[in-house]
């Protein structure tokens, strides 16, 4: 029965620590709504730290894309 417990302990503290570690950068709330009939709301609060590995997901054409259009309309913005 006491190796039990020690073996529960263990794996609490485990969770614990990975979860502290996990969420030490932040957290960013994710909300999509669809505003039409029968849309879908999706809410979630992801960890800050799953973004640079979620970005290794994105094809890098698209990343090259949307970084033109956003310093584009930078360069706008700084010009006037």
């Amino acid at each position: 029965m006491i190796l039990l417990a020690k073996a529960a302990l263990g794996l609490t503290g485990t969770l614990f620590v990975a979860g502290a570690y996990t969420f030490h950068e932040g957290v960013i709330r994710i909300d999509v709504d669809e505003h039409r009939e029968g849309g879908s709301h999706v809410h979630m609060w992801v960890p800050a730290a799953a973004i640079p590995m979620a970005m290794h997901l994105v094809p890098r054409e698209h990343l090259r894309m949307r970084q033109n259009t956003h310093a584009n309309s930078c360069d706008r913005i700084a010009r006037s």
